[in-house]
């Protein structure tokens, strides 16, 4: 499976992404949760990346800017932290729009406390 992640699998592998909140371990706002899975042949590796909600400021600019691209990149980097493959991926705002909508409509709430 790491074979054929880190090697030119145009075709071979199919990925989806899913948005979803979960309640923040500080208990100000909501984390926003990007899960990109990768379904390779050999395995289905994946990798979630955390917005954190009691960051609302920069939480906020990073929605904005998911509603203004189209592509996203992953920099695959080895334990030394060399980089060995950058993944440019297909982002369909629309698909994650019910979520970051519910998420900007919570902090706006959660300001007004």
């Amino acid at each position: 499976m790491i074979k054929a992640f880190r090697a030119d699998t145009k075709g071979e592998c199919e990925v989806e992404i899913t948005t979803f909140l979960e309640r923040n371990k500080n208990g100000m706002g909501q984390d926003l949760i990007i899960r990109i899975d990768f379904y390779y042949p050999t395995g289905h590796p994946f990798y979630e990346a955390v917005i954190a909600g009691d960051l609302l400021d920069g939480q906020k600019v990073f929605v904005k800017a998911l509603e203004q691209v189209n592509k996203l990149n992953i920099w695959i980097a080895n334990k030394d932290r060399v980089i060995e493959k950058v993944l440019n991926i297909a982002w369909d705002y629309r698909k994650a729009k019910k979520t970051l909508l519910e998420l900007q409509y919570m902090d706006s709430n959660y300001e007004h406390l």
